[in-house]
């Protein structure tokens, strides 16, 4: 909808978006969580979307207009001050709250069922087959879908039948694949996968605090990036753990343009800085560290908690004590 957005350039939208209720599609839209989806999870106010923030907007209220409404608002109620240099991509707390207005905005709140499990779709026949006097002809209805499903709170069973359904699964509740070393499956008491569970021990159950033993990162995609990110705000020590070179060009973050994503960037300097003096070095950032271990693989958990790293082209050479959160 944007001109030339996949080449980086930020122009309005050429399509001009007008309501017309007789075109209007009766709809529902069942799902287990409240509106916004996946976006409900992710609420930090400072990480940014990867995406630009032109391109999280729906039709007919562009996301550059929601933002300085809100802002705009929000200097108002002396929440905050309006800054004039308004990025281009949205916090993730912006997402959430534009996708919750634009409902909102467009009076769409009665179309959405929230809390709600489907447990099974399939095509059925709900009418009987009957004789058409026109054609002198037996004629079979028409097949719907049939979503059967049940209030999560109540367990209250439902049943829906339409002509047409769209499957919008979103982002599976289990994306994290095993990292196959030794007493990993033990280790779930005290492991965490997404960022909202990182979230509420750094901010809500307090449990992840300046002077704590480092936290242990594994991985450095954009989520483990964006752990590091949260983790330089409140100053929580890391020790930040993956397995290419920080030259990989596989790497993320070899892959994101430096002047859109500046805080990507730094992390990948602080990589380069670590490397270039020690492999074990710590790195200042803000009164906080985080120790970088490139080219290693985790190999077990053990008790007393320590994490032997593993260098695919030698021994076991480095341990590391961390912290369990449990």
């Amino acid at each position: 909808m944007h001109p030339d957005a996949d080449l980086g350039a930020h122009l309005q939208s050429k399509i001009k978006w007008r309501h017309d209720p007789l075109s209007s599609i009766d709809h529902i839209c069942i799902g287990r969580g409240g509106i916004g989806g996946v976006w409900n999870q992710l609420t930090s106010k400072q990480l940014q979307t990867v995406s630009m923030a032109d391109w999280m907007e729906l039709p007919n209220y562009s996301m550059s207009t929601f933002r300085q409404q809100r802002r705009a608002c929000r200097c108002r109620n002396n929440i905050e001050t309006i800054k004039d240099d308004q990025s281009v991509r949205a916090t993730y707390d912006e997402v959430r709250s534009y996708y919750i207005h634009y409902v909102k905005r467009n009076r769409l709140t009665n179309n959405f069922r929230n809390g709600y499990e489907v447990t099974s779709i399939e095509r059925v026949c709900v009418d009987a087959p009957f004789y058409d006097d026109l054609t002198e002809e037996i004629r079979t209805p028409e097949p719907l879908w049939e979503i059967r499903g049940y209030n999560e709170q109540t367990k209250n069973p439902f049943i829906i039948h339409a002509k047409y359904i769209v499957l919008a699964t979103g982002i599976p509740q289990t994306i994290t694949r095993p990292l196959g070393f030794l007493g990993e499956q033990a280790s779930q008491s005290f492991t965490y996968k997404t960022l909202h569970d990182i979230e509420e021990l750094i901010i809500n159950k307090k449990k992840l605090r300046c002077n704590s033993k480092p936290l242990l990162v594994v991985g450095c995609g954009l989520t483990a990036i964006d752990v590091l990110l949260l983790c330089q705000q409140y100053l929580i020590p890391v020790l930040h753990v993956f397995r290419r070179a920080i030259d990989d060009h596989e790497l993320v973050l070899n892959q994101l343009p430096a002047n859109i994503y500046p805080e990507y960037e730094r992390i990948r300097e602080l990589i380069r800085q670590s490397i270039s003096t020690t492999t074990t070095s710590s790195v200042g950032f803000e009164s906080s560290y985080i120790n970088f271990e490139t080219e290693h693989f985790c190999f077990f958990f053990s008790a007393p908690p320590a994490l032997p790293l593993h260098h695919p082209n030698g021994p076991i050479n480095v341990v590391h004590k961390v912290k369990l959160y449990q």
